[in-house]
């Protein structure tokens, strides 16, 4: 079990960073029913990737259940790299795009006529039209499942996956029952932070993470 968390552990690390959608959840907070809405938008972000898990988990199983342990390796990591491939390009996106604005008034007009289940639907959306998070789902299930595990083990494993990738956001959400009388002004500082700074941060996980990707991916193949 502790071998699979080599290869989890950079996707984790990239998924912590999602600047555009810890941007729209903080704008959600801060409408009316603000917190009803963040956890919904959490929760179709972590129902989705669960669903994901189920599904290309079984497909793995079925298809690469049998395969020599050096080709399951290789499969983990050719994903990798490619998610490491993924993960570069958006960071550098990023910082190409670090000047240009982002209408807050908008947003926030449209973060306040969402209800809580069309906050769940737009975490849903959400999940499923990021090509960089389909990359590191796919990465995360194609690593545990490489050494054949206990299907229980490979659940628990998986949720764990989820759970510290969100962890970002699942903290916004409990902003508001952790800090009630402070959480506007945490809200705010922090939507600031993000759209000025955020690139800067995008830019070193960039380099950090992803070339521990690209390492760990090379020695699954024999590169290394």
């Amino acid at each position: 079990m502790a071998a699979a968390w080599a290869p989890l552990t950079p996707l984790i690390l990239a998924g912590l960073i999602l600047p555009t959608y810890l941007i729209g959840e903080i704008l959600l907070l801060q409408s009316e029913r603000g917190h009803h809405k963040a956890i919904a938008f959490v929760g179709g972000f972590a129902a989705t990737k669960f669903l994901q898990g189920v599904v290309f988990g079984l497909l793995f199983v079925g298809v690469a259940w049998d395969l020599p342990k050096d080709t399951r390796s290789t499969i983990t990591g050719t994903m990798l790299l490619i998610a490491a491939a993924v993960f570069y390009a958006f960071a550098v996106r990023s910082y190409l795009r670090r000047n240009q604005t982002v209408g807050d008034s908008r947003l926030m007009s449209a973060m306040s006529g969402l209800t809580p289940w069309r906050a769940f639907g737009l975490g849903v959306v959400a999940d499923l039209t990021s090509l960089r998070l389909w990359v590191f789902t796919l990465g995360a299930v194609t690593a545990i499942q490489e050494d054949r595990l206990p299907l229980w083990d490979a659940a628990l494993i998986f949720i764990a996956f989820i759970l510290l990738s969100l962890s970002p956001m699942i903290v916004l959400a409990l902003i508001p029952y952790l800090a009630p009388d402070h959480a506007d002004r945490m809200l705010g500082t922090i939507r600031t932070w993000l759209l000025h700074k955020a690139y800067w941060v995008m830019l070193v996980f960039g380099v950090l993470v992803g070339t521990a990707m690209v390492w760990v991916g090379l020695h699954k193949i024999g590169a290394l």
